[in-house]
C-alpha cells in the first residue's frame, strides 16, 4: 500500500533518499526546514485521510439470491471539520490592522511630546524617512504578495504623509494657508501620490487604500476650495460631479475599490447638494423666483447629477431604472414646491395631476424601464396621501381632547364644528380627487407589475369602503357625535379585512392591511372615551380572534394573534375605568386571564405579546397605587407564578421557569428594598446558590452536560456585583473586606475548576479576579508613558501579523505542491 509520507523517499521526484539528506541528490529539493516539516505534517495526514476512506468502503458485491434486499450504499460523511472561530486568514489582518493603527496613534503622541525639542531638521528627518520607509516596505511587501501587509503599511505611509502636511504647516513652511489651505494641501499631498501609485501598479494588483485615500483626498480638496470660495452650493455640485468623473474613469480601468471610494464620497456631495437645493427652493418658492430667478438651478443640478451617475450604471436595469426614476422625482418637485407656496388647493391639484401623469407612464413604459415612472409615481402618492391625511386630521380637530386628555368622558363625545382648514388651505371637496388619484396609482401600478386589472367586485367592495371613509372624514368637521364617525370607519374596517380573508388560500394581504391601518385609527379616534375604547377593542380584538379562527395566510393569522393581546388589556382596562375598582388592582384580573390563555395555547407570538400587555397594566397599576411597593411585589409573584405554571404544563416551554424565578426572586428583592436592605449580596446570593444547586444536579445526573450550560449563571451572578461594586468604589484607601473575599472567592473557583477540569469555575475566576487585579494595580498604571506602551504594541503586532501571513503563503504553496502529486 503506497503511501505520501515516505521518509525514504523524495516527495517531488521519489528518488530513493541516502540516511538524514540535505537536499536531494537528484533534484535538489531542500529537505529540511519548517515548511519541509509543515509538508511532511500534511502527507500524513493525507494517509490518515486515505486509511479512512479505504475503512469506509463497502465489501465487495456477493450474489444476489431471491429475495434478498440489496445493502444501501454507504454514506461517507464529510472529512472536512466544522470549523469554529476566526479562520486562519483573518489572523493577520487583524493583527496588521491593530498594528498599523496602534503605529500611527504612538506616531502622533511621540511628535507631540517631542516636536519642540527635535529642530527643523529633526523633524524633516523623522517625517521624511518614516513616510519613505513605510511607503517602499508597502510597496515591496506587494511585490512579495503579502497584500495584507502591504495594505497595513500603505495606511501608516498615507497617515505619516498627512503628519507632513500638518508639520509643514505648524512649521510655517506653507505660510498662512487658513483652513482652507490646509484642506487643499492634505488633498492634493495624499491624492497625488496615491492616484500615481495606483496607476503605476495597475497591471500588478494594485492596493486598496491608497484608492479609496484618493477619493477621499479629492473630496478634501473640494471642501478646502469650497471654504475659501464660499461657495456652498457649486462646491457640492462641483464635489459630486468630480467623483462621478472619477468613478466614470476608475470603471472604464477596472479600478473597483476606487470606484466604490468614488461613488460613495460622490453621493456624500450629492446628498448636502440636494437638501440644500430643498432649502433654497422652499426660501424661494414662487415660480417667479424658481424659473425668472434661476432659483432652482440646485436642484436642477442635483437631477442631472443623479441622472448620469444612473447612466454609469445601465447595465444594471434595477440600479439605473431607480436612479433615473429619482431624478425624475426631483424634477417633478419643483410644481409641486411652487404650487405649495400659493395655496392647499393649487398644492392638491398639481398632486392629482403628477400622480395621472406618471400613471400613464408606468403603464405605457416597456418592463425594462418601468422603474424610472414608478420611483416618481410612489413619491407623489405618498405626497398625495400625506395630504390627504393632513385633510382627515384637520378635518378632526375639533375633537381636541382626542389626544391631550384621554377618557374625558364616560361615552358620548360630540364634535364641533370646524371653522378653517388650516395649515393646508385646501378646502374639504379636495378629498374626493386626492382619493380617487391614489387609487388610480394603485391600479396602474398593479396593471404594470401585475399584468391584469382587478375583478369588480373587489373595486367594488374597495370603493365602498374608500366611500365611508371620505364620509366619515367629512363628518368629523362636523356637530356628529364621535361614535357615528367611528362607527363609520370600523365598518369600513371591518369589512375590508372580513373581505381580505374570505377565502383562506387566497388572503388579499392589501385588503387585510387598509383594514387594520383603519380599524387602528379608529382605535386611536376612540381614546376620548373609555366606554368608546372599551367598545371599539373588543371589536377589533373579536375581529383577530375571527381571523385567527379563519384559515388565513400564516402571516395574517399571525398578526391577528400578535394583536390580540394588547387588544384585550386595553379593552379590559378601559371597562375597568368605568367600574369601581381600586387602581392597584385593576390589572390583576387582565395579568391572571393573560396568563391562563399563554398557559393554555403556547405560542410564541401569542405569548410575547401577552407578557408584553400584561406588564404593561401591571405597571400602570402599580404607578397608580397607594403603596406601589406592594402592588409591584404582588403583581411580580403572580407573573412569576404563571410563568411557572406553564413551564410545568408545557414539556416544550420549560426555558419559562427561569423566567418565572426570575421574577419571584424581583419580588422578593423589592420586599428587601422596602425593608432597608442595601447590600447587593443579599439580592444576588440567594438566587445565585439556587442556581449553582441546580447546575450541580445537573451536572451529577448528566456526564455529558458541559458546565458553561449548567452553573456558568450562577457563577456570574455570585461575583459579577460584588465586582462592580468593588469596580465603582471610591480609589484610594486601603483593600476593602469586600475586595478581600471577592479575590479569595475567585482564587478558590480558579483553583478548583483546573483541579476538576471545569471551565466555567476556571474562567469566571480567573476572569472576574483578572479585573480585581487590574483595579487594584489601575492607580499606578498612569505613571508609565502611554506613547511607549502604543508603540512596543504596534510594533509587535505588525511583525506577528507579517510572519503569520508570510507563513500562511508558504504553506498555500505547500498545499499547492501536494495536488501536484501523482
Amino acid at each position: 500500500m503506497a503511501v505520501y509520507a515516505d521518509p525514504t523517499r523524495c516527495p517531488d521526484c521519489r528518488t530513493t533518499l541516502p540516511p538524514s539528506p540535505p537536499t536531494c541528490p537528484t533534484c535538489a529539493l531542500p529537505l529540511t526546514g519548517p515548511v519541509v516539516e509543515d509538508l511532511f505534517a500534511t502527507l500524513q495526514k493525507a494517509d490518515r485521510l486515505l486509511a479512512d476512506v479505504r475503512a469506509s468502503a463497502s465489501p465487495a458485491p456477493m450474489a444476489a439470491t431471491p429475495g434478498a434486499v440489496p445493502a444501501p450504499h454507504p454514506v461517507i460523511a464529510s472529512l472536512e471539520p466544522r470549523r469554529r472561530g476566526l479562520s486562519a486568514p483573518s489572523v493577520p489582518v487583524i493583527l496588521l490592522g491593530l498594528g498599523a493603527v496602534c503605529l500611527l496613534v504612538a506616531a502622533v503622541t511621540f511628535l507631540a511630546f517631542a516636536w519642540a525639542w527635535l529642530g527643523v531638521g529633526g523633524r524633516t528627518a523623522v517625517l521624511v524617512l518614516l513616510t519613505a520607509g513605510t511607503g517602499v516596505a508597502s510597496e515591496l511587501l506587494r511585490r512579495r504578495r503579502l497584500r495584507v501587509a502591504a495594505e497595513s503599511l500603505s495606511l501608516v505611509a498615507l497617515g505619516l504623509l498627512v503628519l507632513d502636511v500638518l508639520g509643514a504647516e505648524n512649521a510655517g513652511w506653507l505660510g498662512d494657508p487658513g483652513a482652507a489651505g490646509v484642506l487643499v494641501a492634505l488633498g492634493v499631498a495624499v491624492a497625488v501620490p496615491s492616484l500615481t501609485w495606483t496607476l503605476a501598479t495597475r497591471g500588478s494588483a494594485p492596493l486598496s487604500t491608497p484608492q479609496l485615500a484618493s477619493a477621499v483626498a479629492l473630496s478634501l480638496v473640494v471642501a478646502g476650495w469650497m471654504l475659501r470660495t464660499e461657495e456652498p452650493y457649486a462646491g457640492a455640485a462641483i464635489g459630486a460631479a468630480l467623483l462621478l468623473a472619477v468613478t466614470a474613469a476608475a470603471r472604464r480601468l477596472g479600478l473597483a475599490p476606487l470606484v466604490v471610494a468614488a461613488t460613495a464620497s460622490a453621493t456624500l456631495w450629492w446628498l448636502p447638494l440636494t437638501l440644500s437645493a430643498f432649502v433654497r427652493a422652499a426660501d424661494h418658492a414662487t415660480l417667479a423666483e424658481l424659473v425668472g430667478q434661476v432659483e432652482a438651478w440646485p436642484l436642477v443640478v442635483s437631477a442631472a447629477t443623479l441622472a448620469a451617475g444612473s447612466w454609469l450604471v445601465r447595465d444594471s436595469t434595477a440600479v439605473a431604472g431607480a436612479g433615473f426614476g429619482g431624478a425624475a422625482t426631483l424634477a417633478t418637485l419643483l410644481p409641486v414646491i411652487a404650487a405649495a407656496d400659493n395655496n392647499g388647493a393649487d398644492l392638491a391639484l398639481v398632486l392629482v395631476a403628477a400622480t395621472l401623469v406618471w400613471s400613464v407612464a408606468l403603464v405605457r413604459l416597456r418592463s425594462g424601464h418601468r422603474l424610472a415612472a414608478a420611483v416618481p409615481l410612489s413619491a407623489v402618492t405618498a405626497g398625495t396621501g400625506l395630504l390627504a391625511t393632513a385633510l382627515v386630521a384637520e378635518a378632526a380637530t375639533a375633537a381636541a381632547d382626542l389626544f391631550a386628555d384621554p377618557w374625558t368622558h364616560p361615552w358620548a363625545v360630540r364634535l364641533g364644528p370646524v371653522e378653517s382648514i388650516e395649515p393646508t388651505g385646501a378646502p374639504a371637496a379636495m378629498l374626493a380627487p386626492l382619493v380617487v388619484a391614489a387609487a388610480v396609482a394603485v391600479l396602474a401600478g398593479r396593471l404594470a407589475f401585475r399584468g391584469r386589472s382587478p375583478a369588480v367586485p373587489n373595486l367594488l367592495v374597495r370603493a365602498a369602503a374608500g366611500g365611508m371613509l371620505v364620509v366619515a372624514a367629512v363628518a368629523a368637521a362636523s356637530e356628529v357625535p364621535l361614535a357615528v364617525v367611528l362607527a363609520l370607519a370600523v365598518a369600513a374596517g371591518v369589512g375590508l379585512v372580513a373581505w381580505g380573508v374570505r377565502r383562506g388560500d387566497r388572503t388579499s394581504v392589501p385588503d387585510v392591511a387598509v383594514g387594520a391601518a383603519t380599524l387602528a385609527t379608529a382605535l386611536l379616534c376612540a381614546l376620548a372615551s373609555a366606554g368608546l375604547t372599551a367598545v371599539v377593542a373588543g371589536l377589533l380584538l373579536l375581529v383577530a380572534v375571527g381571523v385567527v379562527l379563519r384559515p388565513a395566510r400564516d402571516d395574517v393569522a399571525m398578526l391577528a394573534v400578535l394583536v390580540a393581546p394588547p387588544l384585550f388589556a386595553l379593552a379590559g382596562w378601559a371597562g375597568t375605568e368605568l367600574a369601581p375598582v381600586p387602581d392597584a388592582w385593576r390589572a390583576a384580573p387582565l395579568v391572571l386571564a393573560l396568563g391562563l390563555v399563554i398557559t393554555r395555547f403556547p405560542m410564541p407570538e401569542l405569548e410575547i405579546t401577552a407578557i408584553a400587555a400584561g406588564a404593561t397594566v401591571a405597571a400602570l397599576s402599580v404607578v397608580s397605587a397607594v403603596h406601589p411597593e406592594d402592588a409591584l411585589a404582588a403583581y411580580l409573584t403572580l407573573g412569576g407564578a404563571l410563568l411557572v405554571a406553564s413551564s410545568i404544563v408545557n414539556v416544550e416551554r420549560r426555558f419559562l421557569a427561569w423566567a418565572g424565578g426570575a421574577l419571584l426572586a424581583a419580588a422578593t428583592w423589592v420586599r428587601l428594598w422596602d425593608a432597608g436592605v442595601t447590600t447587593p449580596e443579599a439580592y444576588t446570593m440567594p438566587t445565585a446558590l439556587a442556581l449553582l444547586a441546580v447546575g450541580a444536579t445537573r451536572l451529577a445526573r448528566d456526564r455529558a452536560a458541559d458546565t458553561w450550560s449548567t452553573i456558568s449563571a450562577g457563577l456570574l451572578l455570585a461575583t459579577v456585583p460584588s465586582l462592580v461594586t468593588v469596580v465603582t468604589a471610591a480609589t484610594g484607601g486601603p483593600v476593602s473586606l469586600r475586595s478581600l473575599l471577592l479575590g479569595l472567592g475567585c482564587l478558590a473557583l480558579a483553583l478548583a475548576g483546573a483541579a476538576m477540569r471545569w471551565s466555567a469555575p476556571l474562567l469566571v475566576g480567573a476572569g472576574v479576579g483578572l479585573v480585581l487585579v487590574l483595579r487594584e494595580w489601575g492607580p499606578y498604571a498612569a505613571a508609565v508613558p502611554p506613547w511607549v506602551v502604543i508603540g512596543v504594541a504596534g510594533s509587535l503586532l505588525l511583525v506577528v501579523g507579517v510572519t503569520w501571513e508570510a507563513r500562511l503563503q508558504e504553506l498555500r504553496r505547500g498545499a499547492a505542491y501536494l495536488a501536484r502529486l501523482r
